[in-house]
């Protein structure tokens, strides 16, 4: 957005712009037809329309958030790690900004711990590993 002037978008626009700038970020239609912010193959925010954007986040994350009024419990699956923030003003457009980035790092920890596991998770599929036996007693 060339000299920082974003007028001509809505909220979601210049979030979407701002969270695609993120490394490994895109934007794709999930089975739902919402648009999803993902890194790898992990979702961690979904745009719902140009006034609600749906965040998925750790528990202790989540509660956080609700109970500094920041976000509200997510509408459908209130008990869950989503959130959802109402763009009504700009104040709460920062916040979602903020939320987003913390839900895009935990997804990135996800990403990484589980790239750890996966050669663990290989060999032990693989056709060729045995179990070893276990030790009398």
């Amino acid at each position: 957005m060339p000299g920082g002037d974003t007028t001509l978008f809505g909220p979601t626009e210049q979030i979407t712009a701002e969270v695609l700038e993120w490394e490994g970020v895109t934007l794709s239609m999930n089975r739902s037809g919402v648009r999803e912010f993902r890194v790898g193959r992990r979702g961690f925010g979904q745009i719902r329309n140009d006034s609600q954007i749906d965040i998925l986040l750790s528990r202790p994350a989540r509660i956080d958030y609700v109970v500094r009024g920041l976000a509200e419990p997510h509408p459908v699956l209130p008990r869950s790690g989503w959130v959802t923030v109402y763009l009504n003003s700009e104040f709460q457009e920062r916040v979602a900004v903020q939320i987003l980035h913390e839900a895009y790092d935990e997804a990135c920890q996800h990403l990484r711990s589980s790239a750890g596991r996966a050669p663990l998770l290989q060999s032990v599929n693989a056709p060729s590993a045995t179990v070893p036996a276990r030790r009398p007693q």
